[in-house]
């Protein structure tokens, strides 16, 4: 069997930034967020990568499934009530957004802006389908970096050595 590529299918705001610094320290070459969002150009574009993170991975991850076999998929998430304040929080989500990026929040959360029903829906749903979609089989990993799960768990579930350096936390919303 050959490698495969290594998908962090993790919304938004649930540290998709943080596994994408830590796949790189880990020595893939890896893309957050990339900016070809629709089929089949991003499947024909992550032929260039050995790992990609955030909302368009996370919107066709059964197509990279698909496309990438013997890949590995990794769940950021967090507590809904957490995600929701950051999201709320965060800036960018609140604006009006056109083209592709506009097009992938409305796949992937159902509306181009912050719309809490909505967005709350998304992200239950969201978990839903990816749990269904990979129960009984052994390539997803589900992680929680605001519980300090981090470099233990995701080098295990890829065989890798665990660097002597802290987690790389990044683009953190205080929530509180």
């Amino acid at each position: 069997m050959s490698e495969g590529k290594v998908f962090g299918i993790g919304i938004g705001r649930t540290g998709t930034l943080s596994l994408t610094y830590a796949l790189r320290e880990l020595g893939y070459k890896t893309v957050h967020y990339p900016q070809v969002p629709l089929i089949p150009d991003m499947l024909d574009y992550m032929v260039g990568y050995e790992a990609g993170t955030d909302s368009p991975i996370a919107v066709y991850f059964k197509e990279l499934d698909e496309r990438f076999p013997n890949s590995k998929f990794i769940l950021t998430t967090r507590s809904l009530k957490t995600w929701m304040r950051s999201c709320r929080k965060f800036r960018r989500f609140h604006r009006v957004l056109k083209g592709d990026t506009g097009e992938i929040r409305i796949m992937m959360y159902g509306s181009s802006t912050f719309d809490r029903v909505i967005w709350k829906t998304a992200f239950l749903e969201h978990h839903l389908r990816v749990l269904e979609y990979f129960k009984d089989r052994d390539d997803l990993l589900i992680i929680d970096f605001t519980k300090g799960e981090g470099w233990k768990e995701i080098c295990e579930f890829l065989n890798k050595e665990i660097p002597d350096k802290e987690f790389p936390h990044r683009n953190k919303t205080r929530v509180n």
